[in-house]
């Protein structure tokens, strides 16, 4: 936890001391039921929209606030795990759900914007609806008094639970358009209702709460021959079959799609009530708004050449007293062990995650440096290019070596890696940041188990193990050191021994900084692209490779951009050396490769922006930004 958090922390501790939190119980006789009428716009319409719609500023965010929090959705009686929350500012209470739950869960669209207070949004309306922001244990919450407005919701919070609930509608006519590799759905509703766009590997499904209205489903073809049920096929006006499943108050269509990292667009539209959903390799909305104090959210396709990359990017102040920028692993008290972007994220409550460094997806273990408040939680390897970082909004890029060895009568014996799985014949080092027990690697290892105290280091056991799989404990008052095929130096290292162990950064400057991650290769410094990447270890197959990247890198004005590139049009996704060019035209004069592939995955406030999280592999650490926003 760095110190900004550690102050937030205790800040909002006293504060929640004084009573100023509400209680459940208190909201539960409070309901708000929106009206359709034009003469009851301005009851449930909040200041802050009020304000953006008349162009006034709305009173400073940092007026007393007080906020209750919710962890559930109850949506016409469906149950959805998500957290909400009722605040009241300067004498006006809103109700807020995470922009990411608005956009999953009810199809709302975000409008660009240059405001961190209101964000405009489009849902099945005539002109942008301003929605009052409210950022809040780093989730960004839209109040959704218009929406509720809009839909003619009732709304009643009950306890931790947020009721919410419209009256019934029914889905008139359907449409779609198939054209090559393109595909437009349209399905018109008698009112606005919430829908979910659900992509998984080859199909699209679009949940509607609404009930079917139209003629009897055509029985799916081959039905007759089999003699078997089969699910209905909704009839459509090209040569595409939808399966349609249906209940009570909801309608879920099923589209298959050609390529499994589709990101399809949804949009509403109104006069009648439309939803759309585009969907194809090149389809992408282009995006820049405010998302925070400190983050703008932009994506574009980027053109290099004569092609044009889908490009996802986070810009991001470290400066900005708001932000907090922290390596995170995967997993908290181990080394071994994965998982996605998006659990990594949501369970550590950051507010925008990246993949980070490289792994082996076998064993599941660290190939590359993490660093977090000082602490090495896995070391770098083979030179390989690395960003440090301090509170202060600092940075550096580099190519890292961390160089490591212990002493003894004279003579210094080198450490090749620290808390890695990178495995080479010499000595290995493991603390506590790796777990309290190492399992060997390669045949024949031993393990020398040192512990510190006041009269330094001294070795206390020293272990065998034939096999790989074998278990040797890691003390918390010291470390271990595994040796492979390097008997020698077990021989020098009997139980007993006193030891000194030194340790320095290559850069030098490296070792300043509390926040490491490395992954590699380098690609830009000093402006400069400086791609080696046969040099930083990597093999000819990835150099060669064109495929979907990360990165992160520094502008010259100090900001940070996270980036995702994927497929570009009518293509593979970019080269290396083509992620340099694109990140120096996007400004960059330092940048650093992260993990690519599957692993890219750009989160944000609750979704993942590049890709439907269902293809995005999981990983063994992100770099997450987490934002203390006074409300």
């Amino acid at each position: 936890m760095t110190g900004r958090q550690w102050g937030l922390s205790i800040a909002v501790g006293l504060w929640l001391g004084t009573g100023a939190i509400a209680q459940g119980s208190a909201l539960g006789s409070e309901t708000l039921v929106a009206a359709n009428t034009a003469a009851n716009t301005a009851a449930y319409t909040t200041d802050a929209e009020q304000a953006a719609i008349s162009g006034v500023m709305e009173v400073a965010q940092g007026q007393s606030t007080q906020v209750f929090q919710g962890s559930r959705l109850r949506l016409n009686g469906r149950n959805v795990s998500s957290p909400w929350v009722q605040w009241t500012r300067n004498g006006r209470t809103h109700i807020g759900i995470g922009d990411g739950v608005l956009v999953r869960q009810f199809g709302v669209d975000l409008e660009d914007g240059d405001r961190a207070d209101i964000q405009a949004v489009r849902w099945f309306s005539e002109a942008p609806l301003p929605l009052p922001v409210l950022h809040y244990q780093n989730t960004r919450y839209l109040g959704i008094g218009a929406l509720a407005q809009g839909g003619g919701w009732t709304v009643s919070p009950n306890g931790d639970t947020l009721d919410i609930s419209w009256e019934p509608a029914q889905i008139v006519d359907f449409r779609s358009l198939v054209q090559g590799d393109r595909r437009r759905y349209v399905l018109e509703l008698d009112r606005p209702v919430p829908f979910q766009v659900s992509p998984v590997p080859g199909e699209l499904t679009l949940g509607v709460a609404a009930d079917l209205n139209l003629p009897d489903p055509l029985p799916s073809p081959g039905s007759a021959e089999t003699g078997q049920s089969a699910a209905p096929f909704l009839p459509i006006t090209s040569d595409l079959s939808a399966p349609l499943v249906t209940a009570p108050g909801r309608t879920v269509i099923r589209f298959p799609t050609a390529s499994r990292a589709w990101l399809p667009q949804p949009f509403t539209l109104l006069g009648p009530n439309r939803i759309v959903v585009e969907a194809g390799p090149d389809t992408l909305a282009r995006r820049s708004l405010q998302w925070a104090p400190g983050v703008r959210w932009q994506q574009d396709f980027l053109r290099l050449g004569n092609d044009q990359f889908p490009v996802t990017w986070v810009e991001v102040d470290p400066r900005a007293p708001e932000v907090d920028i922290v390596p995170i692993p995967a997993l908290n008290d181990t080394r071994t062990g994965i998982a996605s972007v998006w659990d990594t994220a949501r369970r550590n409550q950051v507010a925008i995650a990246v993949n980070g460094g490289y792994f082996n997806r076998n064993n599941k273990l660290p190939l590359g440096a993490m660093r977090r408040d000082g602490q090495w939680l896995s070391g770098p390897i083979l030179n390989r290019g690395a960003i440090a970082w301090n509170d202060a909004g600092e940075f550096a890029f580099g190519r890292l070596a961390l160089n490591e060895s212990v002493t003894t009568n004279g003579k210094a014996w080198p450490v090749i890696s620290l808390n890695s799985g990178y495995v080479k014949a010499g000595i290995a080092r493991y603390d506590r940041n790796w777990g309290p027990n190492y399992v060997t690697m390669t045949n024949n290892e031993v393990g020398i188990v040192v512990e510190s105290g006041a009269g330094g280091d001294r070795v206390v056991q020293q272990t065998p193990v034939a096999s790989p799989g074998g278990t040797l404990p890691i003390p918390a008052n010291g470390y271990l050191l595994v040796t492979r095929s390097f008997q020698t130096a077990a021989n020098a290292l009997p139980v007993g021994t006193t030891l000194t162990l030194d340790q320095q950064t290559t850069p030098a400057n490296f070792n300043r900084f509390p926040n490491i991650v490395a992954a590699g290769p380098l690609l830009i410094s000093n402006g400069q692209v400086v791609l080696n990447a046969a040099g930083e270890g990597f093999s000819a197959a990835f150099i060669r490779e064109r495929a979907a990247r990360s990165a992160i890198a520094q502008r010259s004005d100090g900001k940070i951009i996270i980036v995702a590139v994927h497929n570009r049009k009518g293509g593979r996704g970019p080269s290396l050396s083509e992620m340099a060019q694109l990140l120096q035209s996007m400004g960059a004069v330092s940048a650093l490769n992260l993990d690519g592939g599957s692993s890219t995955t750009l989160y944000v406030g609750g979704q993942t922006l590049d890709r439907p999280s269902r293809t995005s592999a999981r990983v063994h650490g992100i770099i997450g930004i987490f934002l203390n926003v006074p409300f």
